[in-house]
């Protein structure tokens, strides 16, 4: 017997990988943009005023936000740069 995956384990394996991926990816958007005012559908960043956040929420949020921006510098198409 081999350690190796065959051929349908392997394609099993990406299309759980896959799923799993997409998954999170969907919620992470949608806490991003519920909690934290980011919307990646549209590169959109509300203004944190309007927002009810903690002390520690706004500090992870600004920190977000900082990386956000320094990615639109290097991609200039916003929602491509928030997803």
């Amino acid at each position: 017997m081999t350690d190796a995956l065959n051929q349908i384990a392997r394609s099993a394996l990406e299309r759980f990988i896959q799923r799993a991926r997409h998954l999170l990816e969907d919620d992470i958007a949608r806490h991003a943009e519920g909690r934290f005012g980011i919307h990646a559908t549209d590169g959109t960043i509300e203004n944190e005023d309007g927002l009810h956040l903690t002390p520690d929420d706004l500090a992870a949020r600004r920190d977000i936000v900082d990386v956000l921006n320094f990615i639109r510098r290097e991609e200039p198409d916003h929602p491509a740069a928030v997803a």
